[in-house]
């Protein structure tokens, strides 16, 4: 892999997916990754994360995060790394092969607006109930109820559905299911969707050698960047041409489609670690879980000491909220600046592939001392278990019902149980746009597009509509 290198110029390749660029179409006052920006957050599928679980069920508190305030808090981390690197990478490139894309308006605010709109859509594919969501639709499909809607399916698709994946869901919502007026998808730039994608690979690596090679040299912190994927079979041949137009290195063999992340990628996987931690850990403490010493504590150890002198210290729960926050800003910042400055310090190795780490690898230890805190009294406690075993009866029970409906061959084994003809009448319209008669991979994901693309709300009512549980008043 050392021999290949990435090359910046290919690297914010800013053509559209889907879409022929057409002279005069860019405005220089306005870039394309900042499209790529207003584009997403003018979708629907971003509109629906308000209203999906980050760690909390949804609830009153105005200190919890939800998933739309979680996006738009890791896209502006992400507008501030992608920034400082931009100044770094522009200064060094700024007589070679950067000169001429400066010269028509290349600016680290690009690099920033670029990150941002990754980031911002970094969630964009994940279901009702958080990661129970993701997990719920994966074991209904490896049940005996849904390995009967596998049959026929190539060994790729099967493991798209058995090991359905948040993040090549958001993809496919990016490329393909998100629809606007005039385009067949959002048509973001190539360089966006290259971002987005933090595990630029199909789900199943026929290359089992290179897979456990990959493996073994995965470092403890996220050895998930090895067991996770970026796309389904069904936008494979989309993100080949997002990988050629940017100039990622390819991975494996010819059998597997795997390539290296693009650069800022890795800023994207930072700004939304960033968050998780932090955030979380503040969440808990505003709901009471972890204590205001022990939140204290683990936000000084990253700020740093210094900052103990400035904190007021009190009793009253509004001076502690406020000291959590002033603290909360100056972890973030110490974090931001790690992160950047690791960047820098490995763009070659970024550059080349080889350098394969989370960029927060530096503060490890005192990144997972939060991550402790927060599994054994946050995502543990009562109210976040219970909205996750929730999750997985309501997934489950919407994929029995229209799974079965939507497969002609499965709901008519009844003749006389004519409920799979309602049921389908439930669907949205554009699901019958295009006809999918008896392929059922196909069906499978249009399917997953509804569910998967409901809010909390929604698939809570729908269940218990469906079950009876409750009824539709007049």
């Amino acid at each position: 892999m050392g021999h290949q290198k990435m090359r910046w110029d290919q690297l914010l390749c800013d053509e559209r997916q889907g879409h022929e660029q057409h002279p005069g179409e860019t405005q220089r006052n306005r870039n394309q990754f900042e499209r790529d920006f207003d584009r997403i957050i003018f979708s629907e599928s971003l509109r629906r994360l308000k209203d999906k679980t980050q760690v909390f069920p949804v609830t009153d508190n105005d200190h919890v995060h939800n998933r739309l305030t979680h996006s738009l808090e890791v896209s502006c981390i992400g507008r501030s790394l992608g920034r400082l690197v931009g100044v770094e990478i522009i200064n060094k490139h700024k007589d070679g092969y950067l000169k001429e894309l400066i010269d028509n308006g290349l600016n680290e605010a690009s690099f920033g607006a670029l990150v941002q709109a990754a980031c911002l859509a970094h969630d964009i594919g994940n279901p009702p109930f958080g990661h129970s969501g993701e997990n719920a639709i994966q074991s209904w499909f490896y049940s005996e109820t849904g390995k009967q809607h596998l049959e026929t399916m190539s060994d790729g698709e099967k493991e798209d559905l058995e090991w359905f994946e948040g993040n090549a869901q958001g993809f496919r919502i990016l490329t393909t299911s998100e629809r606007q007026t005039g385009r067949k998808s959002l048509q973001l730039t190539f360089a966006t969707l290259a971002t987005f994608t933090k595990y630029p690979r199909e789900s199943l690596i026929k290359d089992k050698n290179f897979l456990k090679q990959q493996k073994r040299e995965s470092v403890k912190y996220d050895e998930s960047r090895v067991n996770k994927y970026g796309f389904f079979q069904s936008e494979k041949k989309i993100f080949k041409e997002v990988a050629e137009k940017t100039g990622l290195i390819p991975l494996g063999n010819n059998d597997s489609a795997w390539w290296c992340r693009h650069p800022l990628a890795f800023l994207v996987e930072a700004a939304d670690d960033i968050c998780y931690r932090i955030m979380d850990l503040e969440d808990g403490f505003n709901m009471g879980h972890i204590d205001y010493q022990m939140t204290k504590e683990l936000l000084l150890n990253i700020a740093g000491s210094k900052y103990e002198k400035d904190l007021k210290s009190g009793n009253s729960q509004s001076e502690r909220r406020e000291d959590i926050r002033f603290l909360r800003g100056k972890a973030i910042n110490k974090l931001i600046d790690v992160t950047a400055n690791t960047f820098i310090e490995n763009e070659e190795g970024l550059l080349t592939g080889e350098f394969d780490k989370p960029l927060l690898h530096l503060v490890e230890n005192k990144i997972n001392e939060i991550k402790k805190e927060i599994k054994a009294k946050v995502y543990n406690c009562q109210e976040v278990l219970s909205i996750e075993i929730a999750g997985y009866d309501v997934i489950s029970a919407l994929l029995d019902e229209f799974m079965t409906a939507i497969n002609d061959d499965i709901s008519s084994r009844d003749t006389r149980n004519k409920k799979g003809e309602k049921v389908n009448k439930l669907l949205p319209d554009k699901f019958f746009e295009e006809q999918l008669g008896n392929k059922r991979y196909l069906n499978a994901l249009k399917v997953i597009d509804y569910i998967a693309g409901m809010t909390d709300s929604y698939a809570v009512t729908l269940f218990r509509q469906i079950k009876g549980i409750s009824l539709p008043r007049r």
